[in-house]
């Protein structure tokens, strides 16, 4: 049986927990790794950490001051979503993507459907801007 402590949050780093004794830390963004982990002794040890080319949300993980490898969570483009190009037609209206999410992701998913106009990593305000001025 897996004993989870002593766990605390490094802002904004990530999260660092111990489980049966090793010290595991999960963070999401590439550049907590110089956070976290001192550059020199990095670069003393070994270390060698490439931030992750695939779309989705990132997440990385390190044992101890090693690094392990990184998860990728992404949803799967529903099939129904590719008719959007025939509505754009159908209606002859432009369809434009405005999203919360990470500019990546938008931009991977707008160019699987073929929607050509797009915008990501907007707060519901700045949605409303982007109505407004169209």
């Amino acid at each position: 049986m897996s004993r989870i402590g002593n766990k605390h949050i490094v802002i904004p780093a990530g999260v660092e927990v111990s489980i049966n004794g090793a010290t595991v830390t999960v963070f999401a963004d590439p550049f907590a790794w110089d956070i976290l982990f001192d550059k020199l002794k990095q670069e003393e040890n070994n270390i060698i950490f490439t931030p992750s080319p695939d779309i989705g949300t990132i997440i990385y993980l390190a044992e101890g001051k090693n690094y392990k490898g990184y998860l990728v969570i992404s949803d799967k483009i529903k099939e129904s979503s590719k008719n959007i190009k025939n509505l754009s037609e159908i209606i002859n209206k432009e369809i434009i993507v405005l999203s919360g999410d990470n500019n990546n992701i938008v931009k991977d998913v707008c160019n699987k459907i073929g929607i050509k106009k797009y915008f990501g990593e907007l707060l519901p305000l700045d949605k409303v801007a982007k109505v407004e001025d169209f």
